[in-house]
């Protein structure tokens, strides 16, 4: 299982795992402390529309609604299916009190991104997450009542070299000098296309973490 240990400001240290069970450490002091890590208590998924905006001169509408979280190469629009580069997702959802007084540590799980995200939740930037699992803390920034979910979402240029090469050259919204696909004498219109996207599922997780004291 995955675990993390870190010091804080009073010098306790706090103990996070993924798993719950039995944990044995040996710290500085040579002492060894044995932890019982419970459970997380249930992620809370964000269900819902999603409104998605897509950059001027792509193919790709300028904005549409998700109702639910998919490739963008399962979209019936072929401009969706062949975009390359980045498309804004946003979402508001409700946080009630009770939920913030339980939950000292709260992350947000964007499930699976292809490829890159950045993340910002009322108006502050999160941060980047470039490799699963796309995982990051939001306790600081997530706040009671309504909030405000924005994730930039890139994905790479290959869905639009396909869709490209297909074309005139006239139509063409891309140039390469590359004159194969992935593979060594494809033609790009033959190369499979990559998902692309925030496929989710996106969830609130609430992590608990033990804290080792001082002896």
């Amino acid at each position: 299982p995955r675990f993390t240990a870190r010091y804080a400001p009073d010098g306790t240290i706090h103990f996070r795992a993924t798993r719950p069970g039995d944990y044995e450490l040996l710290v500085s002091d040579g002492k060894p402390r044995t932890i019982r890590v419970s459970a997380d208590r249930q992620p809370v998924p964000l269900e819902g529309d999603w409104e998605v905006r897509f950059p001027p001169g792509w193919g790709a509408p300028p904005r549409t609604s998700f109702d639910s979280l998919q490739s963008w190469t399962e979209d019936e629009d072929p401009g969706i299916r062949s975009f390359s580069g980045i498309a804004t997702y946003a979402k508001q959802f409700h946080v009630g009190e009770k939920l913030l007084q339980d939950s000292p540590r709260i992350e947000l799980d964007l499930g699976e991104v292809r490829e890159v995200a950045r993340v910002f939740l009322n108006g502050e930037e999160v941060g980047i997450s470039s490799f699963a699992p796309h995982v990051l803390d939001i306790t600081r920034q997530i706040r009671q009542g309504e909030n405000s979910l924005t994730i930039e979402v890139a994905n790479t240029w290959l869905n639009r070299l396909i869709a490209d090469d297909a074309l005139p050259r006239n139509q063409r919204l891309t140039h390469t000098n590359l004159d194969r696909g992935p593979k060594l004498g494809q033609r790009w219109r033959d190369a499979e296309p990559l998902p692309s996207g925030l496929l989710g599922p996106v969830r609130l997780r609430f992590p608990r973490q033990f804290p080792i004291t001082k002896q």
